[in-house]
């Protein structure tokens, strides 16, 4: 009924992203099967900065995708629904993790439209306690969710001139051509059974699109650009620091991992880069190839979560 945001072209929704023939993705190699043995759980989900003060806003969103063959939609069971597709005990971590941190939980449920030109017609907010209980459910309006991200943001907030390229759903494709844009995810917030944060992982995928320098000279310099007019990846960046920050105690602020890996069938490894550093002042401490995995071969996926442990120093 429901199912996790696939990436796709937003001119053209059936027109999936690159990716490596063999390898997959990095969610799959970092999939709880190889960290669970390790103690470790790994979420993801959407957060808010208040650019205006550069701090973090108290509300976790999750988005999940409608199965378009569903009739009877909205449904009266959404705890059920959601359940179904990302585990109860995940949501439970995912909500007692938002509850440590004094924000509150939110899933966010509708069908793609059509095309990124046109919003969903139904948009259903699910809204969960500490606990991974449902405590609200409610149809919500777009104009009600744009004022509602503006307000959450500090203000207005844009992609760019041209919004994104490739989005994982039309909703966050539609918001980014507007001054609402949808918040920017957190890829991976690797965690213990306690729900304890160790670091934050930022995928950065290469393509053959990137001309101006190979997969290996990759790093973080080449993105994140210093000064009064950030480069887009430069803002993405920013914002896993100050999460970072919100985070992390006084004395040891979690490690950021940037996991960089192939669509390219001739490339086979990642790059795996430690980064530190504060807000608009990140820089590049660490960093080590490691063999690509293929989600196929379980043993190449436990070495590479062991590689990156290795580098978080757990």
């Amino acid at each position: 009924m429901l199912h996790k945001p696939t990436l796709a072209y937003c001119n053209n929704r059936a027109r999936p992203a690159s990716t490596h023939p063999h390898s997959g993705e990095p969610d799959e190699w970092l999939a709880d099967t190889y960290l669970e043995p390790h103690g470790l759980m790994g979420l993801t989900f959407d957060f808010f900065v208040n650019w205006r003060a550069r701090t973090i806003t108290n509300e976790l969103w999750i988005k999940r995708v409608v199965d378009n063959s569903l009739t009877s939609w909205p449904t009266r069971d959404s705890a059920s629904v959601i359940y179904q597709c990302d585990r109860e005990e995940k949501v439970i971590q995912l909500c007692r993790f938002a509850d440590i941190y004094d924000m509150s939980c939110h899933y966010f449920l509708f069908k793609e439209s059509a095309d990124s030109q046109h919003p969903p017609d139904t948009i259903v907010e699910v809204t969960f306690d500490g606990g991974g209980s449902v405590v609200g459910v409610q149809k919500v309006e777009l104009s009600n969710l744009m004022d509602r991200i503006r307000q959450l943001s500090g203000g207005p907030v844009r992609i760019g001139r041209k919004g994104l390229t490739l989005g994982l759903t039309t909703l966050e494709c539609y918001l980014s051509n507007t001054d609402a844009a949808w918040p920017a995810d957190a890829d991976l917030v690797l965690v213990d059974s306690n729900g304890t944060p160790l670091a934050i992982i930022e995928f950065k995928k290469h393509t053959p699109n990137d001309r101006s320098f190979s997969f290996a000279d990759q790093k973080l310099s080449n993105h994140y650009r210093r000064g009064a007019n950030w480069s887009r990846d430069g803002r993405k960046y920013n914002r896993l620091a100050i999460f970072r920050d919100y985070l992390s105690d006084n004395v040891s602020p979690l490690p950021i991992i940037v996991v960089y890996y192939p669509v390219q069938e001739s490339i086979e490894e990642v790059q795996l880069e430690r980064v530190e550093g504060t807000d608009q002042n990140l820089r590049t401490t660490e960093s080590d190839f490691v063999p690509l995995p293929n989600v196929k071969n379980e043993e190449s996926c436990r070495d590479f979560v062991a590689s990156l442990l290795e580098m978080i120093e757990l």
